[in-house]
């Protein structure tokens, strides 16, 4: 939960946000791309404790991304630009397994499990 916003992980693998104000889908964030193929799901979501529009979330197959989820984005046509969702970076940071993150003030961390270890 971040700046009014409640993060979820969706069932088709998907990451979006709810607007705590008015209870509804605010935005959804773009797929990772083990979720666009429908091969991961997420395993961990967390704001970043400093940059609060930045979120990011684990995925079963080990990757961690990061979403910016107070970008800007103007629709062709429109006057004014929108929020929206937006992929910042992906990292393939762990074998595939369920993983956990966290954040403090300047920092990210992601644990999974062992190399080898038994699920």
């Amino acid at each position: 939960r971040s700046q009014g916003a409640l993060a979820f992980a969706a069932g088709d693998g998907g990451v979006g946000l709810v607007d705590l104000a008015k209870l509804r889908l605010s935005r959804a964030c773009p797929p990772a791309d083990c979720a666009a193929r429908g091969q991961c799901r997420p395993t961990g979501l967390t704001f970043d404790a400093h940059m609060a529009h930045l979120l990011h979330a684990a995925f079963s197959d080990g990757s961690v991304v990061t979403y910016n989820t107070r970008a800007r984005h103007r629709e062709p046509g429109e006057d004014r630009p929108t929020l929206a969702c937006a992929l910042v970076s992906s990292l393939g940071a762990h074998g595939p397994g369920p993983i956990a993150l966290g954040a403090t003030r300047g920092f990210v961390y992601s644990a999974g499990p062992e190399p080898g270890a038994r699920r």
